[in-house]
């Protein structure tokens, strides 16, 4: 019988550890270009998003904010909002019934259609209901906009929202005229209320 020959064979002691230590910087690596990939994905999504001012003025419209606004109709507007928008903020300009509700956020959205349905979603929950809307020009600031017939606790306003990836501004309009003349108000609105940081 021939000997067995155990030089034609590299010993496992030898090789298994260099087979871990080669995984090992394999995965390394793979995490490291994961980490990098994702840390360029970032910057460039968060390079895209503008930075946005967004400050309720004193008045809009020449109507007034109305400091009294009660307390509650703020508040359910404010609960209603989707839940990623930045320091929301919330006035009623004039008083009943020829008032208006402006609701106001930053925002870090990837997509502003998103951000318009999420309102729209919320606004339905609180009670309202919307007919299907149409587009409306979104101005300088750019992104989606959208308005919507309503009919709320008795009362038929327009529900209008603007959106872009770096802000999010909502009227409810009590001033009648129909959706043009409510989106061309709630237009001024944003242009009065959200602005590029210089």
């Amino acid at each position: 019988m021939p000997e067995a020959s155990w030089g034609d064979e590299p010993e496992p002691e030898l090789t298994a550890p260099r087979s871990r230590r080669r995984l090992a910087l394999v995965l390394a690596a793979s995490v490291l270009l994961g980490l990098a990939v994702l840390a360029v994905a970032w910057r460039i999504t968060d390079r895209g998003v503008p930075d946005r001012q967004v400050a309720l003025p004193v008045s809009v419209l020449g109507l007034p904010r109305d400091p009294a606004a009660p307390d509650q109709a703020v508040k359910l507007a404010l609960a209603h909002v989707p839940n990623d928008l930045i320091d929301p903020h919330a006035g009623v300009y004039g008083s009943y019934p020829d008032a208006l509700l402006v609701i106001a956020a930053r925002a870090h959205a990837w997509r502003p259609g998103s951000q318009v349905e999420g309102f729209r979603s919320g606004f339905v929950r609180s009670g309202a209901h919307l007919d299907a809307g149409r587009d409306v020009p979104t101005g300088e600031l750019g992104g989606e906009a959208r308005c919507w017939a309503a009919k709320l606790a008795g009362e038929r306003p327009t529900v209008c929202v603007f959106a872009d990836r770096g802000s999010l501004l909502a009227t409810v309009d009590f001033l009648g005229g129909g959706v043009d003349d409510a989106a061309r108000r709630g237009l001024r609105v944003r242009e009065a209320t959200v602005h590029a940081r210089s």
